[in-house]
């Protein structure tokens, strides 16, 4: 046994042992670690910043509640009808319009600017008459609904009361029907409620239009999502700006890493076997 097996423990190489690897001055070819590339890529490639984008949703629910006999009355359901009646006659015959939009796909995004648009489009009014006018207050709905079981005497479970079933207002809107349906009817609804709703989806109760003006005769009639195929549904619009996704490249890096460590347990499975 020469000195180098005495002082190492290992057997020398002679040099028809030698694989072209073991050559002097000669590289194994072995590529960068994966756990390297996750974290040096993402630095390498072009930063794309997050950009803000605007969001357009329909109503995935939407119906009227009323007093009005002549619709049915409290007892009556409207989630499949065609038009959302709005009134506030001086007999209490209240048509109520209620709107939710699903927002659950936004989760962690951010709403920007002051404003999002609720946008109504405007089909008629009492007897088709040009020039009706009515105030209209636009509120959330403090408690859930369901378009296909709602009713004025069943919102709630007591049945509907302005005070304990809706929150603040949230807008006043003066709107008039001018006889040219469809007419896109504009409400400004503050950001901070639409942010509510993605921070926190089982507080989303929708919208609630409520008249202000008791007069008879004054009915506007908006179009639901089932009219026209859903082309005149009630829409929502605002721009946020999303949740950044991981960097493509770290992701790679990432799969890298996985591949690497499933070669490495495979070579050992067969080394074990041998």
């Amino acid at each position: 046994m020469n000195k180098l097996t005495r002082i190492t423990g290992f057997l020398p190489v002679r040099h028809a042992d030698r694989r072209p690897c073991d050559r002097p001055g000669h590289t194994t070819g072995r590529p960068p670690s994966p756990l390297l590339l996750a974290l040096v890529l993402p630095f390498l490639l072009p930063y794309q910043p997050v950009r803000a984008a605007v969001v357009h949703l329909t109503a995935t629910a939407d119906t009227y509640i009323t007093e009005n006999p002549g619709l049915g009355g409290t007892g009556s359901i409207h989630g499949s009808d065609t038009s959302l009646w709005l009134a506030r006659g001086s007999g209490g015959n209240r048509e109520i319009p209620l709107v939710r939009f699903d927002l659950t796909g936004l989760a962690g995004a951010t709403v920007n600017g002051a404003f999002a648009q609720l946008t109504l489009q405007l089909v008629t009014a009492f007897n088709g008459t040009p020039g009706i006018t009515q105030t209209v207050s636009l509120r959330e709905s403090l408690v859930g609904w369901d378009e296909a079981t709602t009713s004025f005497a069943g919102f709630g479970g007591t049945g509907f009361d302005e005070a304990a079933h809706t929150g603040p207002e949230l807008l006043n809107l003066s709107v008039t029907f001018s006889g040219s349906p469809p007419e896109p009817v504009v409400f400004d609804l503050p950001a901070s409620v639409v942010q509510g709703w993605i921070d926190d989806p089982a507080s989303n109760h929708g919208l609630v239009l409520i008249s202000q003006t008791t007069l008879n005769q004054t009915d506007l009639v908006f179009a639901s999502r089932e009219r026209d195929g859903g082309t005149l549904a009630p829409a929502l619009s605002f721009d946020v700006t999303p949740v950044p996704l991981p960097p493509a490249a770290g992701l790679l890096g990432l799969a890298l890493l996985a591949l690497s460590g499933l070669g490495r347990r495979e070579a050992g499975s067969r080394g074990g076997a041998g």
